[in-house]
């Protein structure tokens, strides 16, 4: 029998005590084993051939297919089918997987959108929970799709004690797990993991129901994307922008103020972030003239 790397099996003990792999077998050992079988037949192939990185880790999990949904080259998986109902009708099915049924989606549609940088379809779907109907609207892309709008479902679980994350590194992958709060907990502060924020679903839902003139619930949204992701001079200009627009003008300075703060002691911008500096400082300007 093949004897197998120290550090393979420290891996897989250490996500088998999380609570990952019970389907596949009862202990560490059984388990590396059986994955490194099926590794073999793998997009990267075998599983011992990758380096001990977030790549290694990433496809590691992915063979849990009950608590974890392994998506290659998500950027890529996100421009092709962005138009069919049968690419989101897949989408949902899987989140129905994770949660055991938990998670119903009902009253899938999609329309026209009009407003979004272009983009110009958006999805409505309706589901219930506890009792209660609910429903979930954003712009028509797999970052929304797979990624932001789980930021809302995850208020709803919160009783549940389980929690939607999303996992993505440099190779363009992601993971969408479904598993005890308390256990992403351990992953983020054990592993150093950093599950992808969510704050862009607040600003996209905060944008369409300011569209609808409901101002009050748009700056809700608003405010929860900028104290989600307080650094990032996109969602602070739109917060900034959406408070002058209301004439709240003394909060709208504080806002543009701490976003030309934050970016500018980062330090080595890129040529993208001057442009948000110069147009952040340029928008203040306009408040005090």
């Amino acid at each position: 029998m093949q004897s197998l790397p120290d550090w393979y099996l420290a891996k897989v003990s250490y996500f088998q005590q999380l609570g990952f792999f019970q389907e596949i077998g009862a202990d560490a050992d059984s388990i590396a084993r059986q994955i490194l079988v099926q590794s073999q037949e793998h997009y990267y192939g075998p599983i011992l051939n990758l380096d001990q990185d977030e790549l290694f880790e990433q496809i590691l999990l992915s063979y849990d297919t009950q608590r974890v949904w392994f998506i290659e080259d998500y950027m890529v998986l996100g421009q092709e089918p962005a138009f069919r109902n049968d690419f989101y009708t897949e989408v949902f099915r899987r989140l129905i997987n994770l949660t055991n049924g938990l998670f119903q989606p009902q009253n899938l549609t999609i329309a026209q959108c009009g407003y979004c940088d272009g983009r110009d379809k958006r999805l409505m779907v309706d589901f219930e929970w506890e009792g209660q109907m609910h429903q979930l609207i954003f712009c028509i892309d797999l970052e929304v799709l797979v990624v932001n709008f789980l930021a809302e479902i995850n208020e709803l679980l919160a009783s549940t004690g389980h929690c939607f994350r999303v996992w993505k590194e440099g190779y363009g992958n992601c993971l969408v797990l479904f598993i005890p709060t308390e256990i992403a907990r351990a992953l983020e502060i054990q592993r150093g993991w950093e599950f992808t924020l969510l704050a862009y679903y607040w600003l996209d839902k905060a944008q369409y129901i300011h569209k609808q003139l409901e101002s009050e619930r748009a700056q809700e949204y608003y405010r929860k994307a900028f104290e989600t992701i307080p650094n990032d001079p996109h969602v602070g200009s739109e917060f900034a922008w959406f408070l002058s627009d209301f004439q709240q003008y003394a909060e709208a300075k504080i806002v543009y103020e701490q976003t030309i703060e934050r970016l500018a002691t980062k330090g080595n911008l890129n040529n993208t972030e001057q442009w948000w500096l110069t147009h952040l400082n340029g928008q203040l300007q306009k408040l005090d003239t």
